[in-house]
């Protein structure tokens, strides 16, 4: 087997190399990789939508009991009014 010339070995150093500088150049373009700072920020983008969320969950779920109780008055609110005009008929005589 010959052995490699030092003149091959930086050659095939110097390709790789240059196929790192490449590939860091473009890899961060097109998406593929993403810079530390980048990722960072997108997790707290992501935490602030997620602390928005859950405040309007909570908004949502005490809108929601607040349109159950209304519900429940109206209700009660309709029996008492169907129960004072029965008994208004009633003692009039039957109308």
């Amino acid at each position: 087997m010959t052995e490699l010339l030092p003149v091959e070995i930086l050659r095939d150093i110097s390709l790789a190399v240059g196929v790192v500088f490449v590939l860091a150049l473009l890899l961060p373009r097109v998406g593929l990789l993403a810079l530390r700072r980048e990722v960072v920020r997108e997790r707290e983008i992501a935490d602030e939508y997620k602390k928005a969320w859950q405040a309007e969950h909570l908004v949502n779920v005490e809108r929601s009991k607040q349109f159950d109780m209304l519900i429940k008055y109206a209700e009660n609110g309709d029996r008492i009014l169907t129960a004072l005009d029965t008994a208004s008929r009633n003692r009039r005589g039957g109308l």
